[in-house]
């Protein structure tokens, strides 16, 4: 009996049979399976784990239970989560919207610490994340983030001329949100197609003014910053304002120009959002 070795082509197909079996195998392996080397989710920030500690060091000389400065004291989380004289500081869920965050980021006055310079960028950016996530006191904490307006944009008023006498404010505050010693620049405005009324941006504030006796008509809260667009909706019965602060938060909300009440929040952006609109459809 004879034997016969086998062709050089016979060898080739063989050995990449083999490589093939083999690069199967590694694939398969635990050591190269992609799965192991997911990265780790990322650590909730807590008020007990984090937070306390960057009060303690920055906060608690003047914020305390026994020094109440401004009515606000940081040394405890419930303390904290009470807010000042002047309301709550911290809204979970809302960077944007939380003055504590504003003061320590200097954004708003009275800078916090008074004395010194800004907050390192990685300290403003642990508060701002624990903010942004629910603001827990631990890691059993429940989260409870404020429920969001549903975006209801099909409103059933007439996209024209609206019957009957135009939308106006009726008992809206007149009391300004802010004074300031000083006028800054318009940087928004806006007419209504309909009534005597022009909205006006001002510094965490719309003020609404009759066009036909020069006077205030209302006043809408905008904590979020400076307005840099307003907008009417078609049949003038709502009111749009887009803005924020520069380089940190922006939003887009809608008012209710009748009542004033504010029906939707869109967005939680990082800058201010400088352009909006509304679709009659």
């Amino acid at each position: 009996m004879s034997s016969r070795s086998p062709s050089p082509a016979g060898k080739t197909t063989a050995a990449a049979l083999l490589a093939l079996l083999g690069g199967l195998a590694m694939a398969g392996s635990p050591a190269i399976a992609g799965g192991e080397d997911a990265a780790p989710k990322e650590a909730r920030i807590t008020y007990d784990d984090h937070v306390s500690e960057i009060f303690r060091s920055q906060c608690f000389k003047c914020h305390n239970q026994d020094r109440k400065k401004g009515g606000l004291a940081l040394n405890t989380y419930g303390l904290a989560m009470e807010g000042g004289s002047s309301g709550k500081v911290i809204k979970p869920g809302e960077p944007g919207s939380s003055r504590l965050l504003a003061l320590i980021s200097h954004l708003e006055e009275p800078h916090m610490p008074p004395k010194g310079g800004k907050l390192a960028d990685g300290i403003l950016e642990t508060v701002r994340k624990w903010i942004a996530g629910g603001a827990p006191e631990n890691k059993s904490s429940k989260i409870k983030l404020p429920a969001k307006p549903r975006l209801e944009l099909s409103v059933s008023e007439p996209t024209a001329k609206p019957k009957g006498p135009p939308p106006m404010p009726r008992g809206l505050s007149l009391e300004p949100v802010m004074r300031t010693q000083q006028t800054s620049a318009v940087t928004a405005m806006a007419c209504s197609p309909w009534a005597p009324l022009v909205a006006v941006a001002g510094q965490k504030q719309v003020l609404l003014y009759n066009t036909d006796t020069s006077e205030l008509a209302g006043v809408l809260p905008f904590p979020e910053g400076t307005a840099h667009i307003l907008k009417f909706s078609r049949n003038a019965g709502l009111l749009l304002a887009g803005g924020g602060r520069g380089a940190h938060s922006g939003k887009v909300v809608l008012w209710n120009v009748r009542t004033g009440e504010r029906i939707v929040e869109i967005g939680d952006e990082y800058d201010s959002v400088l352009a909006a609109d509304i679709s009659s459809d």
